[in-house]
């Protein structure tokens, strides 16, 4: 009796330590401190010993390096002159067979190639130099829990246990063409796909179609003509302000979108919560946290500024805006604010500051060809807003 007794035990201890079934709590993998902007996950990886940022992009099928790493990863083995992104126009890339490339002790290559393609715009606008991105072909086989309150990433075992108790919602993840991630949202009383992209540093953008929709029911409080600034370029869009949107059981308001090819949900929506990015169990879930409450605030100057060379340069100018009319110009580089100076590396704070309240009086100095000449102007709202139907 005892020995048939020893043997159950054995066999259950068995089973609850090898069976693929049994999921743990919170097997860490990899874990990192996030930096102080939340607009975009930067992760180090280290190619030959030598560290590198790599955006976090769910809107990214392949994991992608800028051109200058090349010469780190041989021969191409195609070159193609226009690939389609989640957010951008055609850009041009060439496919190399992947290397071993690491974050801690996860190894990024998988049976897909890797791609290159020009990142330096892409880093000016984001204010910070990243060399890469890690795309759904490593991140699919894992599960990432982004705690903005805590400001941790977290990679962890697919193994991991995540208990929806602990959440306040939980969504299904489809998987869509090429390997991105989508949930539906109910919008316009209907389920509407969305892809979450945590490439895109905005709340999220909406197709031509339910933007058109959401205007003929009047469930946008405004339509603006937006500069749009995308990975390899400025161009002009629609922006609006959506007055209810809804994600699982959470309800939110007045979130600004830009129009696109793709429905999404970008950083600045999932920086709202504790989000647990459960691809290997199909599961997205949230937790309203410190940032919930947060509000989407339009740029009010009429520029729009990018980190060229730690200098912060006006890159386009709206004619209409209050910027603008005070005699800026493209190519100014903005030196100082209210006196206060400011470099590339405050790219994030001059356009918060741009986005203050309406009618609040900026005082800026800027250089222009080596003169520098200081304006005034007031924040303006509604500049650039279209007449609605």
């Amino acid at each position: 009796m005892r020995i048939r007794s020893f043997i159950q035990i054995f066999i259950l201890v068995f089973v609850l330590m090898f069976s693929s079934r049994v999921r743990c709590a919170e097997i860490v993998l990899f874990e990192t401190k996030l930096g102080k902007a939340l607009d975009a996950v930067l992760l180090p990886v280290t190619i030959e010993g030598k560290s590198y940022s790599f955006l976090l992009d769910t809107g990214s099928t392949f994991t992608v390096f800028d051109k200058s790493l090349e010469p780190l990863l041989g021969n191409p083995i195609q070159i193609r002159q226009k690939t389609e992104t989640a957010a951008d126009k055609a850009m041009s890339t060439s496919f190399f067979k992947p290397i071993d490339v690491m974050l801690g002790k996860l190894n990024l290559k998988t049976k897909l190639p890797f791609l290159t393609v020009d990142l330096k715009f892409a880093s000016k606008v984001l204010g910070r130099d990243f060399h890469g991105v890690i795309g759904m072909s490593f991140i699919h086989k894992y599960i990432w829990k982004l705690d903005f309150d805590q400001k941790i990433i977290k990679v962890l075992s697919s193994n991991s246990k995540i208990t929806s108790d602990n959440y306040d919602t939980s969504i299904n993840i489809l998987a869509a063409y090429k390997g991105v991630p989508i949930i539906k949202v109910e919008l316009i009383e209907n389920s509407i796909s969305f892809l979450i992209d945590t490439g895109d540093t905005g709340s999220g953008r909406l197709t031509k179609g339910v933007i058109d929709l959401l205007i003929e029911k009047k469930l946008i409080s405004d339509v603006a003509l937006d500069e749009m600034v995308t990975a390899s370029r400025v161009h002009l869009t629609r922006r609006v302000r959506v007055n209810h949107f809804n994600v699982g059981s959470l309800k939110y308001s007045n979130l600004l979108m830009h129009e696109s090819l793709q429905n999404a949900i970008g950083m600045r929506f999932l920086q709202r919560h504790v989000s647990v990015l459960d691809f290997p169990n199909k599961h997205l879930y949230l937790r309203k946290g410190l940032y919930s409450l947060m509000l989407d605030r339009e740029d009010k100057s009429g520029i729009k500024i990018i980190n060229d060379d730690g200098k912060i340069v006006i890159e386009l100018i709206h004619k209409r805006g209050p910027a603008a009319v005070a005699g800026l110009k493209k190519g100014d580089v903005i030196e100082s604010i209210y006196r206060m100076p400011f470099d590339g590396n405050d790219l994030l704070q001059v356009r918060d500051i741009l986005k203050d309240e309406n009618g609040k009086e900026v005082l800026i100095k800027v250089n222009r060809d080596g003169k520098r000449i200081e304006v005034r102007f007031m924040l303006k709202k509604g500049y650039s807003h279209l007449q609605m139907p």
